[in-house]
């Protein structure tokens, strides 16, 4: 969950057990009901919103039971350590199934096709990559967090996903080592520090030097947005992404009207606006114009997506 919602984790687990109901308790049961009432606006109530509704419920009993191992959600079977592994599990389907799955649905044309490639950034344990999986013929996920990485592999293997490729790095503006920072899924890059992990930073423009079309781009970054988007900068002047999507973490620091106008320079403008939760919008961006192999791109099919 956000850091926002809970903050950072005071020393209440000792052996990952909650000894009383304290003031961090309740403040993550009063973020899941916020969670749910907003889930519960966008669901449809079907098969699909059921089971993600069950899940979130679900998810809230798991963080105060725990231990549990593994963690049936609606986009498969994933893997858990800890209860912050829970929390952030429940937390990253639900934001995942209520607005990027949501959203993806308004805004694509009803084509019965594929899209061609999905470039997850910030993939965390891989809740967007296996949402989006189903719709994608390759997703590539980057995330920095080896923690994560081993639990996104877990993941992978556990639904038996082959159509995901996993890269531990950071996406930056230009090739360097960076340095993690923070707790849990509240972790952010630094360009220099006494950070906890050291990881290798690449441009997406560098790892996708082959001409590849790109239908989708999602980016949740924990304030790291802007040196991203700039490390894709010839792949954005060059139209070689169908959609954008950034979460914006405005109280790390980042405004909409930054991501915004880096997009609007490079010649995207932002096609849907979702305030979301815990002041963290989402916007999403296509081309002003598509280029002459635009229908190359693959749409999802949207009437598939629930």
């Amino acid at each position: 969950m956000p850091e926002d919602s809970c903050g950072a984790q005071p020393n209440i687990f000792r052996k990952d057990k909650i000894s009383s109901f304290d003031f961090v308790s309740w403040h993550i049961v009063r973020n899941y009901f916020r969670m749910f009432s907003f889930a519960l606006s966008r669901s449809r109530f079907d098969k699909n919103s059921f089971r993600a509704l069950l899940f979130l419920a679900s998810g809230l009993f798991s963080y105060f039971v725990f231990p549990v191992r593994i963690m049936p959600t609606q986009f498969g079977l994933f893997a858990v350590k800890s209860r912050a592994n829970v929390r952030s599990t429940t937390y990253d389907c639900f934001k995942t199934n209520f607005t990027y799955m949501y959203n993806l649905k308004r805004l694509w044309i009803k084509r019965n096709r594929q899209i061609s490639l999905v470039v997850d950034v910030g993939a965390n344990v891989g809740d967007f990559s296996m949402g989006i999986r189903k719709y994608a013929r390759k997703v590539i996920a980057i995330e920095p967090s080896s923690e994560f990485a081993n639990l996104f592999k877990l993941n992978v293997a556990l639904n038996q996903v082959s159509n995901v490729t996993l890269l531990n790095l950071a996406l930056h503006d230009k090739d360097e080592p960076l340095h993690l920072s923070g707790n849990g899924s509240n972790l952010y890059v630094q360009l220099e520090g006494d950070g906890k992990e050291i990881v290798p930073g690449r441009t997406l423009d560098g790892i996708l030097n082959g001409g590849s079309l790109v239908g989708v781009v999602k980016i949740d970054s924990q304030g790291s947005e802007l040196r991203i988007l700039s490390g894709m900068r010839q792949l954005l002047i060059e139209r070689r992404i169908s959609l954008v999507v950034v979460e914006v973490h405005e109280k790390l620091g980042i405004t909409i009207e930054e991501v915004a106008g880096f997009l609007r320079e490079v010649g995207y403008r932002c096609v849907l606006f979702d305030s979301y939760l815990f002041d963290q919008p989402h916007m999403y961006f296509q081309p002003d114009y598509e280029p002459s192999y635009g229908a190359q791109f693959s749409q999802i099919a949207s009437s598939s997506l629930y």
